[in-house]
């Protein structure tokens, strides 16, 4: 068939046809010859007057150049080209063909090339698909086959080839273009052949759709789609074979990881495409998982893995699987229940790799589409159930490990997507894969757990799983793998199981459980004399502790807890070691008011009476000191007093430890490095017993003998300690802060352990210190603490780095400044003193013995730093600042030790001191200048920070300086300051190389003289110096300024083009400076006019993009801008720009918007307003934006918006922009935030314009604040992070607040949303206990970032919410009253009554989540003046109202509450 394509000269055509006449004679030439095929594929392509670089193109760009050509007149030659390339691709004999990429590629060109009728015709001829199975076929083969085999293979086949070649090479030149042979078969080399065929495919299989073809000679495009479907249409077989085939493929270049292919993202769909044309048949979905399924699911794991890079086909995969395999068989059980069909398709791949039931089961899950708010129908849930036990039971019996992974990783999905099993068959799991006979697997227990415990908690006729669980838990703590997995069987086992039996409500049992395996455990010990084991086992771990912590009191009543002490005394002559641990998870457990009056020293009596602690095993001895120091942290009263008795008389354990107070050490070292943990528990004990003690009472008394020689101990082992160090002592290995689990622990770790439990643990017993035998004993013992945390700041800049200290940096650092800034230590000024005096004294690293270097002690500043103000004592910031003011009395030949002090930290520390007046012997001007010339000399990457802080020092400095000069000493100092000034400016007229200023002496001269000015008068009346010479030394470094500008930008220009980094960091630092100081001088347009260009040129440079150059280029043209003679409003929204994270970032903005808003009216500040906000409101996600907007807001009039004809003050699409609709606008983007910053810059513009910008709010503006603050406390809230949860809670307090006091008026009629909001706050204060599963506090779901329970509120936010019910029910009078009040009425009572009406909502509010949640003690306690206001609005009938409204024991938590503000709360006059 040929066909006519255009009509060209007949001069063209013969043209073209001499030439493809002798191209088909020499490709005959070539095929008699035996050429190897690249040579004749050469030949082929100048048959159709093409070259290879045409051939090897995308289908679309030799489509383009066909279209282009105006030579071609018919596509015979093509057509004959195509069926020539197709005979030799058809052959069965030569595979060569169909291994060369190139001859794809002439394929795919021809085949964009001719009409689809042609295509198809010739396809179809050819059978074009057995082409493409058996091409797939044999590069399968070829990726399997071993390298050395294929190589091998490669060089016998094609060695004929290669002669032939050479010989041939003799006669002609072949084309500088010509490709070789494939050398292997490998995946590397298969990717080109391969992504050719894709190429190929792909073309011809988006032409089978009628939206990707374009109409042919008149033809339609459907028809083209039809010839292209029947020519690649096959039977199912073959289709999927085919598919297998390239998924096979696909795993080998994904293995390969050859990233070079083209268009890998869509590989695989003209294969799914052949697959989806197929013919169809009954037989399609088993020939599907026949030839597809395993090379599928083997590529789908791949993916999943971690490290993948084709994430992109997991969908199409996924698709894949479930509309051959699982929706198919869903179907097919919906209609018979019997249908064997999902087993079928599945039961060969999973028999070939467990995993895949996995994929199966993931997949099948995912393919369950949600209705609505349900999440899936019953008949989902039964069809999940049944893929479930279908997929278990392809498993063979043989693989148990195996068939545990699947299991494993089906059980978790089931429980990411919260599918319900049938407990049958997770009790058939758990017997057989989990427990089996001799086998335990923890991690498909620990996820059995998750999904459903009561599998465990509910009996078994047939098998006590519980039993055998609790049972392997206690035999598994004996293996010697024990030490290896015991943190992940507790953590993931034991720890959620007894979580489960408290929302079973069943904590009692499970404690009764835990006594047994004790019992148990403590037996195998004695069998197998491990008594010594230096691991805990499962049922001694802390863990278990800790969670019993966070149980008990929420779980159990105060009868259930009397009645397990009850059950604990029966059973400790028995077994004490086993008592002894439950009573110490218990002793840490009591916090609750009630449980503490009523338990006083119950279980000090149950654990040492009659002398029961004797029968303790050394291995849970140490236990014992653990329940009396946990008793001692909540007992109070008569139990204080009796204990106190206790000790005063030597009772059983007290006589031990005043024994042990008597003895040289505290560590007792068991076998080489390692210590028991008795004489840390015993230090424990004393501290806890004597820290409890109210002063001067028996206890105190009896207690601080023992105390004392315990802390007598401590101080002489810490005075060891640096020995230790310094000698490189074995001190173990262990991480101090880490939880251990094991009976004996390092040196090292002890020794930390020890200082933690005085300094951090009980910082009360530090009063007790200076008793010390010794007025040195507690300030040595201090000084070494302070040693080891400075040595510890260094050990990652020292080369002798000492390992312990190395291994654990922070342990001694935390401790120190946890300590400095506890409020114990804090309120007792003997302590802070002495500690004070220490870091002072120890400014140096001379002392140390640990470092011995002349180094500033870095340490020491940061410490000072923590410390607040008030407690440093004018003599303590005296000694800070002449301990490091005067760099020149250092050593001068050690440079490294003078610029060292000019550290950023101290010159901090010094801004801090001078925030309060502080003088210091010879303070004089000159010690300025020593700074200012030791900064000069710095090179470091916080140089901006350093000149930043001296700046402020200066500042304080001369300000302090300049209060009282009529003394001596400050007249004196200023004088001097003029004259050192006047000197430095002096210089500057001098030659240019010695003539410029350092940034720092800029600086200092700027700072000084402008506070100068501002004291101008004062100086002159004072005669130190005239206003008039005040004013020429400004203008005099206003000039220099002006011409160091000029030179500096030339400078910066320079380095920035030629990318000197180094250079150009110290033109940015001083431009910055001069920039500053000239904003400070103040600068006309016209005196800068001549920098103008130089500064458009840094700013337009290609290298100004990025890093120290951005920056200066921005405060460039801010300064620039700010300065010039007028400022246009279009875009400069866009061009207000900085980092808010810095103070210049901020200037510069505030700059700009100065700037721009300088003289305009409101219309224009509008216009920027809006023009900051961007189009669409695009930049309220830019934080510099929306603190440009802050300040344009504040400078706008407060102006009463327009109201329409019926008074409604609602706003309308075509009303223009105004403060109302910019309110609006941040209302809600309040609720959509992803930072706190751009959160709290929300939360704070709004609150600013609500308090400031009231006339223009409307009611819609009110309302809307009031529903974004109840979204914000939903579970629908911003996505924030939950340890930012109190700032956030304190905004959204303050937005209320700023309603209610500044548009209480507006609320009149829409109160509900008030007591809607006031609900949800409330909400927030509570944390939800474990077990809870009622309908409250379901629909009362925290909010995201209230989610963490390592992050709830304390009592200021409790104080927050209680300031907000008191505005509400005692409103000040100017809240609630306008300028025109009848008198006769009183406003307040009438905003009081209708508080009461509302309120009581929020009271019963209140007593329910009593009831259902936890609440703090200290945020009950900052809650009750607000219920109390809440009850001072409520009448008698209202009362009893309330009270109707709830139940028994809603009824009972109002009656205690009513009774408490009758005896504390209500007035009662005078």
């Amino acid at each position: 068939m040929l066909v006519l394509a255009q009509a060209v000269s007949p001069s063209a055509v013969f043209g073209m046809g001499s030439i493809s006449r002798t191209a088909q004679e020499q490709l005959a030439q070539l095929e008699k010859a035996s050429a190897p095929f690249t040579d004749q594929l050469v030949e082929a392509t100048k048959f159709i007057g093409v070259d290879l670089g045409t051939i090897q193109r995308p289908a679309e760009a030799a489509t383009k150049k066909r279209k282009e050509d105006k030579s071609m007149v018919y596509y015979a030659r093509e057509e004959w080209l195509l069926r020539w390339l197709l005979k030799k691709l058809q052959a069965g004999k030569d595979d060569m063909p169909r291994k060369i990429p190139l001859a794809w590629q002439l394929f795919n060109y021809l085949a964009t090339t001719l009409p689809r009728a042609i295509l198809a015709q010739l396809l179809t001829e050819r059978r074009f698909i057995s082409i493409l199975r058996q091409t797939l076929e044999e590069a399968n083969v070829s990726a399997k086959a071993p390298r050395l085999t294929k190589e091998r293979s490669h060089r016998d086949s094609s060695s004929t080839l290669e002669d032939t070649s050479i010989r041939s090479s003799k006669k002609r030149k072949r084309s500088p273009e010509l490709l070789e042979e494939p050398e292997d078969s490998n995946a590397n080399s298969l990717s080109p052949l391969l992504d050719a065929i894709y190429t190929a495919l792909n073309s011809m299989v988006q032409s089978t759709k009628a939206i990707s073809c374009t109409d042919e000679d008149g033809k339609s495009a459907v028809f083209a789609a039809e010839y292209m479907k029947t020519a690649l249409r096959t039977s199912a077989q073959e289709a999927s074979t085919i598919l297998g085939l390239w998924l096979s493929l696909s795993s080998h270049v994904l293995k390969a990881r050859d990233y070079t292919v083209t268009n890998i993202s869509s590989w695989l769909e003209p294969f799914l495409g052949i697959w989806e044309i197929r013919t169809l048949g009954d037989s399609d979905l088993l020939l599907f998982s026949q030839h597809a399924t395993q090379s599928l699911l083997g590529l789908l794991r791949s993916i999943r893995g971690p490290g993948s890079q084709r994430s992109d086909w997991l969908a199409q995969l996924e698709q894949l699987i479930a509309r051959n395999v699982i929706l198919p068989a869903q179907s097919e059980n919906l209609e018979n229940k019997d249908s064997t069909l999902l087993g079928t398709l599945t039961k060969v791949a999973v028999i070939q790799d467990t995993m895949n039931a996995a994929v199966f089961f993931d997949v099948a899950i995912r393919s369950i589409q949600t209705y609505r708010a349900q999440r899936r129908r019953p008949q989902d849930g039964a069809w999940l159930q049944t893929t479930f036990t279908t997929l278990k039971n392809n498993f063979l019996v043989q693989r148990q490990e195996e068939n545990s992974q699947a299991l494993l990783a089906m059980v978790q999905s089931a429980i990411k997507y919260k599918v319900d099993l049938e407990l049958p068959i997770l009790r058939q799991i758990t017997s057989t894969f989990a427990l089996p006979e001799g086998r335990s697997d923890w991690s498909l227990v620990a996820a059995l757990i998750k999904l459903d415990a009561n599998i465990f908690l509910i009996p078994d006729p047939e098998r006590d799983l519980l039993t055998e669980l609790l049972t392997r838990l206690t035999q598994v703590s004996i293996t010697p793998e024990w030490s290896d997995m015991a943190e992940k069987i507790v953590l993931d086992v034991a720890v959620p199981l007894m979580s489960e039996f408290a929302k079973a409500r069943d904590l009692s049992g499970f404690i009764n459980h835990w006594y047994l395996q004790l019992v148990e455990f403590e037996k195998l010990l004695q069998a197998e004399q491990l008594f010594s084991m230096y691991t805990f086992g499962t049922w001694e771990d802390g863990a278990l502790q800790t969670q019993l912590n966070k149980l008990l009191e929420p779980s159990l009543t105060l009868q259930q807890i009397a009645a397990i002490l009850d059950w604990l005394e029966t059973a400790v002559d028995e077994h004490p070691n086993a008592v002894c641990v439950i009573l110490e998870a218990v002793a840490g457990s009591i916090s609750q008011e009630e449980n503490v009056d009523a338990l006083g020293l119950r279980l000090y009596h149950i654990m040492f009476d009659n002398g029961r602690s004797e029968k303790v095993d050394a291995r849970y001895k140490w236990r014992s000191w653990r329940i009396i120091s946990q008793t001692m942290r909540w007992a109070t009263g008569s139990a204080l007093e009796e204990a106190g008795q206790l000790v005063e008389e030597s009772a059983k354990p007290f006589d031990e430890l005043k024994k042990r107070s008597r003895s040289d050490t505290l560590l007792e070292i068991y076998d080489g490095n390692s210590v028991s943990l008795d004489s840390l528990e015993m230090l424990r004990c004393i501290c806890a017993t004597w820290v409890a003690a109210d002063k001067g009472t028996l206890l105190e008394t009896s207690s601080e003998k023992v105390a004392l020689g315990f802390l007598e101990q401590l101080a002489r082992d810490l005075k060891i300690f640096p020995t230790d160090l310094i000698g490189d002592t074995d001190l173990g290995r262990s991480d101090c802060g880490y939880p251990l689990n094991t009976l004996y622990r390092d040196i090292g770790w002890m020794f930390w352990s020890f200082t933690r439990c005085v300094l951090e643990e009980y910082p009360g017993i530090l009063a007790l210190c200076p008793k010390l035998n010794g007025p040195e004993t507690f300030i040595e013992m201090l000084k070494h603490i302070f040693w080891i945390a400075s040595a510890s700041a260094l050990q990652s800049q020292v080369e002798n780095r000492i390992k312990w200290l190395y291994r654990n940096p922070d342990a001694f650092q935390y401790l120190w400044i946890d300590t400095i800034q506890n409020d114990i230590v804090l309120n007792s000024p003997s302590i802070i003193k002495a500690m004070i005096n220490i870091m002072l004294s120890q400014t140096f690293n001379t002392e140390n013995p640990l470092v011995k270097q002349k180094t500033l002690n870095v340490f020491s500043i940061k410490s000072l730093l923590k410390l607040p103000l008030e407690v440093l004592s004018k003599n303590d910031r005296e000694r800070v600042l002449m301990i490091w003011s005067a760099p020149h009395k250092l050593d001068s030949g050690d440079l490294k030790l003078t610029q060292s002090m000019c550290d950023p930290a101290l010159l901090s520390l010094k801004v801090k001191v001078m925030r309060r007046p502080t003088y210091y012997k010879d303070m004089c001007f000159q010690d300025l200048i020593r700074i200012a010339q030791t900064i000069s000399d710095v090179e470091d990457k916080d140089l901006k920070t350093l000149v930043a802080l001296f700046k402020e020092y200066v500042r304080l400095t001369i300000i302090q300086m300049t209060v009282n000069m009529d003394q001596v000493r400050d007249r004196t100092y200023i004088s001097d300051g003029i004259r050192d000034i006047k000197k430095i400016l002096k210089s500057t007229s001098s030659s240019k190389k010695e003539g410029d200023l350092a940034h720092s002496y800029i600086a200092l001269a700027d700072t000084t003289l402008s506070v100068l000015r501002s004291r101008s008068i004062v100086l002159n009346d004072l005669n130190i110096i005239s206003t008039n010479k005040l004013d020429k030394l400004s203008a005099s470094l206003k000039e220099y300024l002006l011409d160091h500008f000029r030179a500096l930008l030339k400078k910066a220009i320079k380095s920035s083009s030629k990318s000197e980094s180094k250079s150009f960091a110290n033109e940015s630092i001083a431009l910055l400076c001069t920039i500053d100081s000239l904003n400070t001088l103040g600068v006309t347009s016209t005196e800068l006019q001549v920098i103008g260009e130089k500064a458009k040129k840094l700013a337009n440079l290609e290298s100004s993009k990025a890093g120290d150059v951005l920056e200066t280029r921005n405060r460039l043209n801010t300064f620039m801008t700010t300065h010039s003679e007028s400022i246009r409003l279009e875009n400069v929204g866009e061009r207000i720009q900085g980092d808010i994270s810095t103070i210049y970032g901020r200037q510069s903005i505030l700059e700009n918007v100065r700037a721009a808003t300088s003289g305009k009216d409101e219309k224009s500040k509008l216009l920027l307003l809006h023009s900051i906000f961007g189009t669409g409101l695009a930049n309220m996600h830019h934080l510099d934006k929306l603190l440009a907007a802050r300040y344009v807001i504040a400078s706008c009039e407060d102006t009463r918006r327009p109201q329409t004809e019926d008074g409604d003050d609602r706003e309308f699409e075509n009303q223009p922009f105004d403060l109302s609709s910019a309110y609006s606008a941040l209302c809600g983007h309040l609720w959509k935030t992803t930072s706190l910053r751009q959160f709290c810059l929300l939360s704070e513009i709004m609150e600013l314009m609500l308090r400031t910008k009231g006339r223009s709010m409307s009611q819609w503006n009110i309302d809307n604040t009031l529903g974004s603050i109840t979204i914000i406390c939903s579970r629908n809230g911003p996505l924030l992070r939950s340890n930012n949860a109190g700032t956030i809670y304190l905004h959204l307090c303050r937005l209320v607040q700023a309603v209610l006091v500044s548009h209480r008026l507006q609320l009149q009629g829409h109160f509900h949303i008030v007591v809607q909001v006031m609900q949800t706050l409330l909400r927030c204060l509570f944390t939800p206990l474990p077990h809870s599963t009622t309908k409250t506090t379901k629909f009362l779901v925290p909010p995201p970032w209230l989610s963490s329970p390592r992050h709830q509120l304390g009592a200021k936010h409790a104080a927050a919410y209680t300031r907000l019910v008191t505005l509400i029910c005692d409103p000040s009078v100017s809240s609630v009253t306008r300028s025109q009040h009848n008198n006769l009425n009183s406003a307040t009572d009438k905003a009081k009554g209708i508080a009461a009406q509302h309120m009581q909502y929020v009271l019963t509010s209140y007593i329910k989540l009593q009831l259902e949640m936890r609440m703090a003690p200290e945020i009950r306690e900052k809650m009750v003046s607000g219920l109390y206001a809440i009850f001072d609005t409520t009448n008698m009938e209202m009362r009893r109202m309330i009270s109707d409204s709830l139940d028994a024991s809603g009824r009972a938590v109002y009656g205690t509450l009513f009774r408490d503000y009758q005896k504390f709360g209500k007035w009662k006059g005078s």
